[in-house]
């Protein structure tokens, strides 16, 4: 402070001259150069006290005090770059808690909206490993046609009795009474008909060979027939008079026939009554006959038997009284037998009818329907006939025809 005054002074930035400042405005005019200076903060009235325990000691004044000018002026430095530090750190600081407190608010409102859409959103059926597609087992025999109805007309049957195909496919179907034969194309289409004997015709043999002729047995003699035009073309000479019933064709061309001593009336016994198997080329000439072939080995007359060839020329009778099955060779001989009456597996119930395919399976019609078994006698299958068949034979494509009362069925068998 000056000598002759109490007003604090300060150094003058401009010319180091001695400025004297009477506590108005924050600027006074150096008396030297005449220049303004801005006073110091501590020698203006409203700058606080300083805070900072920092002891400076209080140069006087003098003229040429340029020095204590200088360190005021680098003290004021040093307090503001520590200042711009400290401001410069708080607002990193606090723009980096924002940064921070803003990025958490865009995370809480994502996860608020994820949580708010899963909620709203409607509920997803669990993805799932599709189910395997089944395959349905396939039937082993399926229809591939029918014809056929009650009646008297052309393509109806009051009694379809009988059934056989020839080498073209041509379906042939017999009637039971009355002697009605009808001819068919493999598709069901009506050809023709004729008549074999009269009204009191009774049908109890019949088979057709690969040409087209037909064979019937009515109890008498075997008789035979063109099948495209229906002439007669004669009978069978057999030495021991009429009574033919069953018919079955070899794959030769020679034919089986069952031949009945006698088949109607009481029996008590066997005196008098025979059935006899006799077998003839395809020229009609007898070739062998096998008396009592199903009674001599049972002791049991049968009336009712049903017959077939196998492809290698083996003989089978069903013999309906035994409910059993009879195999014999090509020569006649007797090999084996299987089955039995009754209607558990491998037993037969009123057998009628038998037919072997091109894999040597028997088909055995009785009263359940067709029952399919292997060559020995064991069950494989079965088929479902509603009325009964009253017979059936393969064609050359390996379809399975029957002939039900009023109707005829083309089935295809399932192969092995």
């Amino acid at each position: 402070m000056s000598e002759t005054t109490n007003l604090p002074s300060f150094t003058c930035p401009h010319c180091g001259g001695e400025i004297q400042y009477d506590g108005k405005g924050v600027t006074a005019r150096c008396a030297y150069c005449g220049a303004s200076a801005v006073v110091p903060l501590e020698l203006r009235p409203s700058s606080p006290a300083p805070t900072m325990n920092v002891v400076f000691e209080t140069a006087q004044p003098t003229r040429s005090g340029r020095s204590s000018s200088i360190g005021c002026i680098a003290i004021m430095a040093i307090f503001l770059v520590i200042g711009g530090i400290v401001f410069s750190v708080v607002s990193s600081v606090t723009r980096s808690v924002d940064e921070v407190t803003q990025s958490v608010g865009q995370s809480a409102a994502l996860i608020k909206a994820t949580a708010l859409a899963a909620v709203s959103a409607p509920a997803r059926e669990p993805t799932r490993k599709p189910t395997p597609t089944l395959t349905p087992t396939p039937a082993f025999a399926a229809v591939t046609m029918k014809f056929g109805s009650q009646g008297i007309g052309p393509g109806q049957f009051e009694h379809a009795r009988a059934v056989a195909v020839d080498g073209t496919g041509r379906i042939y179907v017999g009637e039971y009474e009355g002697g009605r034969i009808q001819v068919f194309d493999p598709a069901g289409k009506f050809i023709n008909q004729f008549f074999a004997g009269d009204k009191k015709t009774l049908l109890l043999g019949f088979a057709v060979d690969r040409k087209g002729i037909v064979y019937i047995a009515d109890g008498g003699d075997v008789t035979r027939y063109d099948g495209a035009t229906g002439k007669l073309l004669g009978k069978l000479a057999y030495n021991g008079g009429p009574g033919f019933g069953e018919l079955a064709l070899a794959p030769d061309g020679s034919l089986y026939a069952m031949w009945y001593q006698r088949r109607s009336g009481l029996f008590t016994s066997l005196d008098g009554a025979r059935e006899d198997l006799v077998h003839f080329d395809n020229s009609g000439k007898v070739l062998k006959v096998v008396n009592g072939v199903i009674s001599s080995m049972t002791d049991n007359l049968e009336l009712d038997n049903a017959l077939v060839v196998d492809g290698r020329g083996n003989l089978y009778v069903g013999a309906q009284n035994e409910g059993a099955i009879f195999k014999f060779g090509s020569d006649g001989k007797y090999i084996t037998r299987f089955g039995s009456s009754g209607e558990g597996a491998g037993q037969f119930d009123n057998l009628s009818a038998l037919a072997i395919d091109g894999q040597g399976r028997m088909f055995v019609s009785d009263s359940s329907g067709i029952k399919v078994i292997n060559p020995v006698g064991n069950p494989l299958a079965s088929i479902d006939i509603s009325g009964g068949a009253d017979s059936f034979v393969f064609d050359d494509t390996g379809a399975l025809v029957v002939a039900t009362r009023n109707e005829v069925l083309k089935f295809k068998v399932m192969e092995k």
